[in-house]
């Protein structure tokens, strides 16, 4: 489905399995976009629901149309949350998920989730693809990028016996 959206082939560039208990918190206002070189612009990410997902379980919120902005933070290689300025709150859409529902949007869409503050956990597996015209199969490439990028984050906070598989 994904290269029909792209028209052309897709390549899965990372996977995660968010697991949100009850009492976890929301992340920040955010694009999955980042100015890494390399990384791709036509990057999409895919939530396949494995539990329900609704405002009491912190379900991802979208804010439509940002996207056709492209990146709204700095192009610096770091991870930015979207200031309440650069996003208008108010046209956020909660992507409401029952067990194997699947939702798309671009790197470039603004989201971000609240609190879980429901009695079940929420599980979300993000799957996230580029286009074949923008590096291919870069998924191993990404890995190696991003394991040297979280070690000298973590080294920033004294965290220097970090371990990656």
């Amino acid at each position: 489905m994904v290269g029909q959206l792209y028209g052309e082939q897709a390549f899965l560039f990372k996977d995660k399995l968010i697991f949100k208990p009850p009492g976890a918190k929301g992340y920040a206002m955010h694009q999955d976009f980042i100015a890494w070189e390399g990384f791709p612009e036509s990057f999409m990410t895919v939530i396949v629901a494995i539990d329900p997902s609704d405002a009491a379980s912190g379900a991802t919120e979208v804010f439509p149309g940002y996207h056709q902005q492209g990146c709204l933070s700095p192009r610096d290689g770091m991870y930015h949350t979207l200031s309440d300025d650069q996003v208008d709150r108010s046209r956020g859409i909660s992507l409401d998920l029952a067990p194997g529902d699947v939702a798309f949007f671009s790197g470039f869409t603004p989201h971000c989730s609240s609190a879980n503050t429901s009695a079940h956990s929420r599980r979300l597996l993000y799957l996230s693809f580029n286009a074949a015209r923008d590096g291919g199969d870069i998924r191993s490439a990404h890995h190696v990028f991003f394991h040297n990028w979280l070690q000298e984050r973590y080294a920033e906070y004294g965290k220097t016996q970090t371990y990656f598989r």
